[in-house]
């Protein structure tokens, strides 16, 4: 069994990285990626634990990203870490998020929710903010019932203070790590808020643009949607993933393995990769 859609301290996860490994060795998962929501900073710590316990990394990261108004997350794989195009892009994405927070915060007061920057930055775990910090914070004053509640009625797609995210264009994502000389992955399709039709048109011009899969086996999804999504990444030609989308005690019903992915689809990927790019990975 693999993992590859793992949070972690680093972004909107409340785990260490030593922790997640050894949740994972437990579970004798042979293969792990931390896909922290656009950033990178845990993946050298990642290395280094998996490493120890002889656990497979493959170096990953989820990108939250727009595509005419409809939130889609794409999913890197077999990221190389060094690439100036990849980091110049963290930087920007990391100095908007602080930027859509602070609007975001803003929006809410209309609504007479009262949250400060610093009491956000307090909550998080890591220098990256995100939505879910914002929720969880709302949660502990009161002013909702649930992480859900605040993201369906304020602050997710189509929420009351909702802030669309600056030039972080899905197809421009995708991109990037086709000249990063990654590979790219639809995340979680089922939850994208549009109909079957718009959503295969989505894939098939993401797919124009260099998009290698689909994330088939998530954690969510029941078997009837994971062999949907099979047989659509079939029918375009496209790769399969999975992962459990562990944040942790945030999302305390999800563990490390849930979505039963396996190897072969690392296998597959890899010889995309030598495909695609020539590159070998061991």
């Amino acid at each position: 069994m693999i993992d590859l859609h793992i949070h972690s301290r680093y972004s909107d996860g409340t785990n260490t990285i030593d922790e997640i490994v050894r949740m994972a060795k437990q579970k004798n998962i042979k293969a792990l990626s931390l896909t922290d929501h656009d950033n990178i900073n845990g993946l050298d710590e990642m290395k280094i634990s998996c490493e120890k316990e002889n656990i497979e990394c493959i170096a990953g990261i989820e990108f939250s990203t727009e595509y005419y108004g409809v939130e889609v997350h794409i999913l890197g794989y077999f990221l190389d870490t060094r690439d100036n195009n990849l980091l110049e892009k963290l930087n920007y994405l990391k100095s908007e998020r602080e930027e859509r927070t602070k609007e975001l915060l803003e929006k809410l007061k209309k609504y007479k929710i009262n949250l400060s920057y610093e009491e956000v930055k307090s909550v998080a775990t890591s220098d990256i903010i995100s939505r879910s910090h914002i929720a969880l914070l709302m949660l502990q004053k009161g002013y909702v019932y649930s992480i859900k509640e605040a993201f369906i009625n304020y602050i997710g797609t189509g929420g009351a203070a909702y802030i669309p995210k600056k030039d972080v264009d899905t197809l421009g994502i995708i991109s990037l790590l086709n000249e990063n000389k990654a590979l790219s992955f639809l995340a979680h399709p089922k939850f994208i808020k549009v109909g079957e039709g718009k959503l295969l048109k989505m894939i098939d011009e993401f797919k124009d643009m260099g998009l290698d899969g689909i994330e088939t086996n998530y954690s969510a999804f029941t078997e009837k949607y994971k062999n949907y999504y099979k047989n659509i990444a079939k029918e375009k030609k496209l790769l399969i993933s999975g992962g459990s989308d562990f944040h942790g005690d945030i999302r305390n019903n999800i563990e490390i393995g849930d979505g039963n992915a396996y190897y072969e689809m690392i296998t597959h990927m890899k010889n995309h990769l030598l495909y695609k790019y020539g590159k070998v990975v061991d």
